[in-house]
């Protein structure tokens, strides 16, 4: 399969592009073709297989909120791969991981509302990403998430239609990209869905998780984010 791993970078999140794209190479669906898509303000030189596109560099939570934006950026080139897969930058694939994770949507749990009954689900009804309070279980996680082309990049084009009417009435959902991605899923249902050990916190402890900690595939990487979020860090 041609395969495309979609990262977002900027500011001080460029520094630990390197230590994940490392980690893809090494663990990420090694039978088969894989190029990772970096959307970054940097101007550093990365490997081969990484394709980059510029954009502009809009803080936090701006760099997260218009995730869908930028991947339709690449919308003609991401249509000619099998599956893509988003990925935080800040993380890091510690196992091999192959075409178990391939569906036509895949979501992961959050690790920490795991099969619990609450979630940080948007509830004002003034956003596009508003979820009925008798919707809860589950909330995914906005960090780790994919699908065969024709399916996940309609759904971008749906997440950032309802970005751009939430911009216009002066509205931020709760949670950014991840609000919107759980409403998305509440009217889609993913046809995939992974469980914590895809994304292990190792700078947080929740008790209901313990039962993957030997088995965690997929792990976020310490790191001090007031820091790395600063606007004027170039």
């Amino acid at each position: 399969m041609k395969v495309a791993v979609l990262n977002v970078a900027t500011g001080g999140y460029v520094e630990l592009a390197e230590n994940l794209h490392k980690s893809l190479n090494e663990n990420f669906m090694t039978d088969h073709e894989v190029d990772i898509f970096l959307f970054t303000d940097s101007d550093k030189e990365f490997g081969e297989n990484v394709r980059k596109y510029q954009i502009e560099r809009k803080g936090f939570p701006g760099d997260t909120l218009y995730r869908y934006h930028y991947f339709l950026l690449a919308e003609d080139a991401l249509k000619d791969y099998d599956f893509l897969f988003y990925l935080d930058v800040d993380l890091n694939v510690e196992k091999p991981i192959g075409e178990e994770i391939v569906a036509d949507i895949v979501a992961c749990e959050h690790p920490g509302f795991y099969r619990r009954s609450n979630g940080t689900f948007e509830r004002r009804t003034i956003s596009t990403a508003y979820v009925p309070p008798q919707m809860y279980h589950p909330y995914y996680c906005g960090g780790v998430q994919g699908g065969r082309p024709e399916f996940y990049l309609e759904a971008a084009r749906m997440m950032k239609a309802r970005i751009d009417t939430d911009d216009k009435n002066g509205v931020m959902a709760v949670w950014h990209d991840e609000s919107h991605w759980n409403r998305q899923l509440k009217e889609f249902p993913p046809t995939l869905v992974l469980d914590p050990r895809y994304c292990y916190p190792t700078d947080a402890h929740f008790p209901w998780i313990e039962q993957f900690s030997d088995d965690r595939i997929i792990t976020t990487v310490a790191k001090d984010e007031e820091e790395i979020r600063k606007v004027d860090d170039k």
